[in-house]
């Protein structure tokens, strides 16, 4: 009987002392500020720091997010692709005119010179040729000699005529271009052209203006049906550095055709009847 009195007396001590130390616990959690709380219970703290945590990357993955959204809407949109110019797309010819545009570049007297003397002399031969005469090679010297004289001058008319007469019509830019080469270039080159013909002939000057009023006419009214497109699609399509190459190989027939007239005109001057106004 005492050993079980003792036992029942042990347990309503052990019992008390549980309740002691419950009622402790609560009175320290409620005079403990909520910021300390976590420190005195792991559990929680682990939970609150996972929550953190998850909340922490789900903000920065939002921001990452926005950010590759704003980066996608500020970017350049990528330009179209440039289609090359014509001449560009010429097969073996691009790389003559890519050739022969840096030449003009590097040396453009030289270019323009050696140019020069390749279309007076194809044309003065397309001419002979054509004209079903025997070959005389002193009038090839003679056409040489006039490009040689004209070259450069030449050259730099049509650089004159390239940076000036620009306005913002596109319309009234060609056409100033066009009729200040056709008023100015043709009649003065014509002139010079077949004066200097008589006079490396052999020619008084008598026969020589003869000539010239013979053949100038007929040249300038074929200028006019000639020139005008062929300067104004230049002007319009071809940049500055191919003008020189484009009327190059234009001016070959030109020449060809001021040869066979100043050889008419020569030979039959009776066939070529001035042209009066």
């Amino acid at each position: 009987m005492a050993s079980v009195m003792s036992s029942m007396a042990a347990r309503t001590a052990c019992h008390g002392k549980l309740a002691s130390n419950l009622f402790r616990a609560q009175r320290l959690h409620m005079s403990t500020p909520p910021s300390q709380q976590l420190f005195l219970n792991p559990a929680r703290r682990s939970a609150n720091f996972s929550f953190k945590s998850n909340f922490s990357t789900t903000a920065r993955r939002r921001q990452e997010s926005q950010k590759a959204i704003n980066s996608a809407a500020t970017a350049p949109t990528p330009a179209a692709p440039v289609q090359p110019a014509f001449w560009e797309r010429l097969g073996p010819l691009t790389q003559f005119f890519r050739w022969y545009g840096k030449s003009n570049t590097q040396r453009p007297y030289l270019t323009q010179f050696l140019s020069s003397l390749v279309i007076f002399c194809t044309g003065d031969l397309a001419a002979q040729y054509f004209g079903g005469e025997e070959y005389d090679y002193k009038r090839t010297l003679r056409v040489l000699a006039i490009s040689a004289g004209s070259s450069i001058i030449i050259f730099k008319w049509f650089l004159f005529i390239a940076r000036n007469f620009n306005y913002s019509s596109k319309l009234l830019t060609l056409a100033t271009k066009v009729g200040v080469n056709q008023v100015v270039y043709a009649p003065v080159f014509g002139t010079y052209y077949f004066t200097l013909q008589g006079f490396l002939s052999g020619d008084s000057a008598d026969k020589v203006w003869e000539r010239v009023k013979v053949a100038m006419p007929r040249s300038v009214i074929s200028s006019w049906m000639f020139w005008p497109p062929i300067t104004a699609t230049t002007f319009a399509f071809v940049p500055p550095m191919y003008h020189a190459v484009l009327l190059a190989c234009v001016t070959t027939g030109w020449q060809a055709y001021l040869s066979w007239l100043n050889r008419k005109s020569d030979k039959k001057p009776a066939q070529l009847t001035p042209v009066t106004s």
